[in-house]
């Protein structure tokens, strides 16, 4: 079996994504959304659908993560008291 080769490199120092983690939660509720910037999700309990406006849906439970990217449109529901992990991506400015 050959070793698998890459490169990575840090997007963000560890302080600055440490202080962009947030947990955010909620009880049952369905709202609309739009996204300016995109967010690296991680759901530590509970189930939520997604459905943007070309009527495309996504429902995640607990264990799943998952990114909404920056510019979705559509409505977030909490299908099940839902408790998630979640950081905010800014697009970086070249």
């Amino acid at each position: 079996m050959s070793a698998i080769r890459g490169k990575s490199r840090a997007a963000t120092s560890a302080t600055a994504l440490a202080d962009s983690m947030r947990v955010w939660e909620s009880t049952s509720g369905r709202w609309r959304v739009n996204y300016s910037e995109s967010e690296l999700c991680h759901l530590i309990r509970g189930r939520v659908r997604l459905e943007d406006d070309s009527a495309r849906s996504w429902t995640f439970e607990a264990g799943d993560s998952f990114v909404i990217p920056a510019g979705f449109v559509g409505v977030w529901e909490v299908q099940e008291s839902v408790k998630k992990l979640y950081v905010i991506v800014e697009s970086r400015s070249k």
